[in-house]
C-alpha cells in the first residue's frame, strides 16, 4: 500500500522519517543541555532500535511463490537521489557538529612576567 502513490512511498519510510527528525531535534536539544549530555547515547540507541525493528519486520508472507514477471522499477534514479541526499546531509551535518561543537578551543590565559609587572 503506498501513502504516495505517484512515488510508492509507503507507511514504513513515512515512520523512518519522523523517527529520524524527532531524534535528530533530541539530539540537538540535548546536545545544548549541560547536564544532559549522557542522553544523546540513548537517543541513539533508541533510533537504531526503531530502525532494526522497522527493517527487520516482515511486511507480508515470505512463502509466496515469485511471479515470473518481473517488476521493473521505474523510480530506481529518484529512490537512490534520495538516498544520496539523505547520506550527503547526514554526514555535512556530522562535519559541521565535529568542526562547531567538539573543536571548539580553549584558549589558556596569558601569563604575566615580571617585566609587565614593574
Amino acid at each position: 500500500m503506498a501513502l504516495v502513490p505517484g512515488l510508492g512511498i509507503g507507511i514504513g519510510l513515512l515512520v523512518l522519517v519522523i523517527v529520524w527528525a524527532l531524534s535528530i531535534v533530541a539530539v540537538v536539544i540535548l546536545a545544548f543541555i549541560p547536564k544532559a549530555r549522557y542522553g544523546i547515547p540513548v537517543v541513539l540507541l533508541i533510533l537504531v532500535l526503531a530502525n532494526l525493528i522497522l527493517f527487520l519486520y516482515p511486511r507480508s508472507d515470505s512463502s509466496q511463490p515469485s511471479p515470473a514477471i518481473e517488476d521493473i522499477d521505474n523510480l530506481f534514479i529518484v529512490r537512490i537521489s534520495l538516498l544520496l541526499l539523505i547520506a550527503v546531509s547526514v554526514a555535512i551535518s556530522c562535519s559541521l557538529i565535529g568542526a562547531l561543537h567538539w573543536a571548539v578551543p580553549i584558549r589558556a590565559r596569558l601569563l604575566h612576567s615580571k617585566q609587565q609587572q614593574q
